[in-house]
């Protein structure tokens, strides 16, 4: 029994879900980083400070938003999403593997850090493409379901992990630049760590292949669609072939039927005549039948270009804002061309241009004047009304007289109101039908999101999304980064204490990305990011008072990974929703490298400030940033107008046959 769209949707899910959990070793630093740190202390590297090997994250960050464009071609370089996700994961488990042997604590940055952060990148957006394919509708529910298996890596693996490398639960030394590790009684929990980490990789193999086997196939994915026109091509190649093998076979026919003089006879010449006569008919025939070919060949060439090219604009790279400049001169000159030749009536040219600068407000003007014709018609009802009203009166206070000539003036002048009645009422429906046709036009085009990658850098919106999303998730990367280190200085100091909060904190991170994600299939973005800011800003502030109880840090690390988790979740569907699937499932790469960002920012604000104010006082710079958050949620318009984009494009389309003709018409005339 074949499954249906929806069945594969529901399956691609739950792999998709299953492979981010293998995906998402980014978040497990905050566990590692400690027993990384004391395995690389205790070889060469005696001075590497728990501060240093944090330096990993933001790496790891950049490394996976480097690795998400790389996935959308894979899938086309292998022609599977399945295929590609069994690559690139099992790739990123033998760079575990391998990064479990490194001597120096530079090798195990490179190798874990920034080629594991490349290859979980390439397969971490695949899901979420895939997704998106088999439900358009439901974008927040994907990459909520899907995110969360992303998530949940810390709490699953973290506990592994935990329970291999120190099964005896031994705690870590301070040392004299502040900060604990496993050293001296406890060092043998360092040693643990390459042959831990060899089983994760084992671990990781396992699950990603099976997972895999899940991403099932969809006939829109990306590179399908220039499959079917080169197999359609071939065939009509294949097809000119066989027409011509026929029609020189038929000329070869036609050449040996004429007879020589020598061989004439007069009583055969009138069937020989008819018989060349039907051969040239059908060398006709062929040729006629040929050449269609040909032109359906070149219409398959065009399709294939346009798929080329708009699969070339879909792809997953960053592209500087000085390309711009070429299209920018392309567009003045179509705009040239089209006032020069199009528009030699100077009337025209401002109606044109008018037009041109703001879909809105033609639109608004439209509706002003059906509002007014609306208006005149109901007060010439009115007047009618009245007229008729005086007339019915005057019949039957005088029916003994009447004037034939102020009567036939009375009919006469009804008459024409009622027919200037129904020719506005006509108008207006007219005029209604076009703005409403009009208005559902736009909202059709609206929905495409940007035309491609060039014109979607060309909005503030995207920029200004960037930065948002650096300042959304700075306070849940800080905790998440140093939660361990926050909680030695609160005097938390037990080792399976701290491994329980980063386990509870993944759950959190987890789960709160298909809750939250969901409330955009139905609230706004702007709500539901209030929201979450609002319950950032109160853990901001009140978590310093946590240090005066153990239950209370757990829940407020807790309640701060749900609030990174939904940022997290939410910005694939804003991103999706901002530029369309296409475009937005390319940029989604340049989010990640804000999220790196703050990441980074983080590590530099601890590595600089933390001896000298203590991350009580970092909070509030955090503070500030969440603020600036919501300053910009609620007074920066983030919705685009795209649809002036491709309404443009369709007139530059249409441009070069109107001119063409005009041309013509112009050499007639002359």
């Amino acid at each position: 029994m074949e499954l249906t769209m929806k069945q594969k949707g529901i399956i691609t899910l739950i792999g998709g879900f299953m492979l981010e959990l293998v995906t998402g070793t980014a978040f497990l630093w905050g566990q590692f980083n400690v027993y990384i740190t004391s395995y690389f202390r205790q070889k060469d590297d005696s001075g590497l400070e728990l501060s240093v090997g944090g330096a990993i994250f933001p790496v790891m960050m950049a490394s996976l938003a480097l690795g998400i464009p790389m996935g959308i071609k894979g899938i086309k370089f292998f022609g599977s999403a399945r295929l590609c996700c069994i690559f690139c994961s099992f790739f990123a488990a033998l760079s575990v593997f391998v990064a479990s042997y490194t001597q120096k604590f530079w090798q195990f940055v490179l190798i874990y850090g920034v080629v594991h952060g490349i290859a979980q990148g390439a397969v971490y957006f695949i899901p979420i493409y895939m997704g998106y394919l088999f439900f358009p509708t439901n974008k927040g529910m994907v990459s909520g379901i899907v995110t969360c298996g992303f998530a949940l890596t810390s709490f699953a693996f973290g506990m592994i992990f935990f329970a291999i490398v120190n099964p005896n639960g031994l705690v870590q030394i301070q040392d004299s630049d502040g900060f604990s590790y496993f050293q001296g009684p406890s060092v043998q929990v360092a040693k643990n760590v390459p042959e831990s980490l060899r089983k994760l990789s084992y671990m990781y193999v396992c699950i990603a292949f099976f997972s895999s086997l899940l991403i099932l196939y969809h006939p829109n994915q990306i590179g399908e669609e220039e499959k079917r026109l080169k197999l359609e091509l071939k065939n009509k190649q294949e097809e000119k072939k066989i027409l011509e093998s026929n029609l020189s076979r038929l000329q070869q026919r036609d050449e040996q039927s004429i007879p020589k003089p020598e061989q004439i006879n007069t009583e055969k010449v009138e069937n020989q005549q008819n018989e060349m006569s039907s051969v040239r008919k059908s060398i006709q025939l062929f040729n006629k039948t040929i050449g269609i070919v040909d032109l359906e060949q070149q219409v398959i060439k065009k399709k294939i270009e346009l798929t080329q090219k708009q699969e070339k604009q879909q792809s997953y790279r960053i592209i500087l804002p000085h390309q711009n400049i070429q299209n920018d001169k392309e567009i003045q000159q179509y705009n040239q061309l089209f006032q020069n030749k199009m528009y030699s009536n100077t009337n025209e040219k401002k109606n044109y241009n008018e037009n041109e600068q703001s879909v809105n407000y033609e639109n608004n003007s439209l509706l002003r004047v059906v509002s007014k014709d609306i208006k005149v018609m109901d007060l010439n009802k009115r007047i009618v009304s009245i007229v008729q009203n005086q007339n019915d009166d005057r019949a039957q206070d005088k029916p003994q007289h009447t004037n034939e000539l102020v009567q036939d003036s009375s009919i006469d002048h009804i008459s024409k109101i009622n027919d200037d009645i129904n020719q506005k009422e006509n108008q207006v429906q007219d005029e209604l039908q076009s703005f409403f046709s009009l208005e559902m036009e736009i909202e059709r085009l609206n929905k495409l999101g940007a035309p491609s990658v060039l014109v979607a850098f060309k909005q503030p919106q995207l920029y200004v999304s960037f930065l948002l999303g650096i300042l959304a998730i700075g306070f849940g990367v800080l905790i998440n980064g140093n939660y361990k280190s926050i909680a030695k200085d609160y005097g938390f100091t037990n080792d399976s204490y701290q491994t329980l909060v980063g386990s509870l904190g993944g759950i959190a991170n987890g789960f709160s990305r298909p809750l939250w994600a969901s409330l955009l299939d139905k609230f706004t973005f702007k709500h539901v990011l209030n929201v979450i800011l609002g319950i950032q800003i109160v853990c901001i502030f009140t978590m310093r008072l946590t240090s005066t109880s153990q239950i209370f840090f757990i829940i407020w690390v807790f309640i701060t990974h749900m609030t990174m988790g939904a940022v997290l979740g939410m910005w694939p569907v804003l991103s999706a929703q901002l530029n369309g699937v296409k475009v937005g499932s390319q940029l989604f790469g340049l989010y990640w490298f804000g999220f790196s960002m703050a990441t980074m920012i983080q590590f530099l604000i601890v590595l600089g400030l933390k001896k000298s104010i203590g991350f009580d006082n970092i909070y509030y710079i955090y503070a500030v940033q969440a603020i600036i958050s919501v300053l910009i949620i609620q007074f920066y318009p983030f919705k685009v107008n795209w649809s002036k984009y491709y309404m443009i494009k369709q007139k530059k389309m249409e441009l070069p046959t109107l001119n063409d003709n005009q041309f013509k018409e112009i050499q007639q005339k002359s």
